[in-house]
């Protein structure tokens, strides 16, 4: 039986964003953040091709993406300290909310689809 290398020879479980001449690393989200990613990723797809979506998800999804306030609190639980530096470095919103929107597609879809997110730009803009 082959042994196996320790995972933290290969594996870097961080997210990095060039943002404005600088890498911000958002670290791995906790397992409570990371499956609460999973759960509204899963509501809003649901939701979008007209399935029935559970209550749960259902509440999930509407304070989390309908409030501003709960859409601040999933950007700061999902980029963890990287939320102050971002504050500290005084990027604007639009920018912190692509990153945070990226940040939770990484969490909930991986990497592939937060690139794809990442490049598309901020929604609404062509």
């Amino acid at each position: 039986m082959a042994g196996f290398k320790d995972l933290d020879e290969f594996f870097d479980p961080t997210l990095k964003l060039p943002v404005g001449g600088k890498t911000y690393v958002i670290p791995p989200p906790s397992a409570e953040v990371g499956l609460l990613c999973q759960r509204l990723m899963h509501a809003s797809m649901a939701a979008q091709a007209g399935q029935d979506v559970d209550e749960e998800g259902l509440n999930q999804l509407a304070e989390t993406v309908l409030d501003d306030d709960q859409e601040k609190d999933l950007y700061q639980r999902i980029l963890g300290p990287t939320w102050d530096e971002l504050l500290a470095d005084q990027v604007v919103w639009p920018k912190i909310q692509h990153i945070g929107q990226t940040a939770l597609i990484w969490v909930a879809a991986g990497l592939e689809a937060a690139g794809k997110h990442w490049e598309s730009g901020p929604v609404g803009e062509a």
